[in-house]
């Protein structure tokens, strides 16, 4: 069951998820990239086809593309955070165990060997990390005023909610 944060539902206001085009826009008047998620001023677009994390060079991609992107770049930012963060092999490995069913939402795949796992510490000292990864990492923000994508809290509110342990 995904564990949602109090704040990834009540949040001051979202951005429209795009229709394609990976310039995107939030309320706040931002223009950052679907890619990287850079604050471009108030276009994105000349930044989007020069993005080094876009491919294809253009600025519209498929759902399916869209979806690729953003779970691989979920996933390597998942791993370097892990890596830098969590020092200790074993709380490395409690995090990933805490955070299993909710990759797995996610559609998010990290092998053992990714993040070089090696037993357990106590799970009790994950909740920074866990809460870290679901709120930063897994959930699209906008990079100016920080407010939560749309798309990103349909998905949220379609699963089911524990608020248990916040």
């Amino acid at each position: 069951m995904l564990i949602v944060p109090y704040i990834l539902i009540f949040s001051k206001q979202v951005f429209v998820d795009f229709v394609g085009c990976c310039a995107l826009y939030c309320s706040c008047k931002a223009g950052f990239c679907f890619f990287c998620l850079e604050d471009c001023g108030s276009d994105a677009h000349s930044h989007v086809r020069s993005c080094p994390k876009n491919t294809g060079q253009g600025v519209f991609i498929s759902a399916s593309q869209k979806n690729t992107v953003h779970r691989e770049s979920r996933k390597r930012a998942i791993v370097q955070y892990l890596m830098r963060t969590c020092t200790d092999r074993g709380l490395r490995s409690s995090v990933l165990h805490s955070i299993e069913k909710d990759l797995k939402d996610l559609e998010i795949i990290i092998n053992p060997s990714e993040v070089d796992l090696a037993g357990f510490t106590p799970i009790s000292h994950t909740s920074k990390h866990r809460q870290h990864i679901l709120e930063e990492i897994c959930t699209m923000r906008c990079p100016r005023c920080r407010s939560v994508s749309y798309h990103w809290l349909k998905l949220l509110l379609s699963l089911p909610i524990n608020f248990g342990n916040l």
